[in-house]
């Protein structure tokens, strides 16, 4: 994926300012398109003439670019980080494996991890379970790790 660039939808040279909605966040080959076709631009909202307001009209990126000819798929926005009490009453996390990592060599360390757990002569699990659940073997390992059991 290209980088973002800040454009501005009423140019500045007719009075275009950094307020919201007169600035979008384009990659850069579709902010080299918009300036490249301004015509279509200008039908999709992607540019706007100086006395129409920015906020009032809708861009639609995905249109300019079907116009064109030009597949593209609009990226899922980011969600905010939890703060505060927010992150600590969630139930979830996501890991990211390192690069290089595959889910099969996960598994295995998740697998030895395990087993070093049910060895331990203080650990938490009923070993004739046999099993832990990632979650518990992962927040334990960190417990463990950090010196907080």
């Amino acid at each position: 994926m290209s980088d973002l660039h800040k454009h501005h939808r009423r140019r500045r040279s007719q009075g275009g300012d950094d307020s919201w909605g007169n600035i979008i966040e384009l990659p850069a080959d579709v902010h080299e398109l918009v300036h490249r076709e301004p015509g279509k631009a200008y039908e999709h909202g992607l540019l706007v003439k100086s006395h129409d307001d920015p906020a009032q009209i809708r861009p639609d990126i995905a249109g300019f670019l079907a116009d064109l000819g030009v597949e593209w798929q609009e990226a899922k926005p980011k969600r905010s980080r939890l703060k505060g009490a927010a992150r600590a009453a969630r139930k979830s996390v996501s890991v990211r494996l390192p690069e290089g990592v595959d889910g099969e060599y996960w598994d295995e360390l998740l697998n030895e991890a395990e087993s070093v757990e049910l060895e331990q002569p203080d650990t938490q699990f009923d070993k004739t379970l046999g099993k832990i659940t990632t979650g518990k073997l992962l927040v334990t390992v960190l417990e463990r790790f950090t010196g907080r059991v």
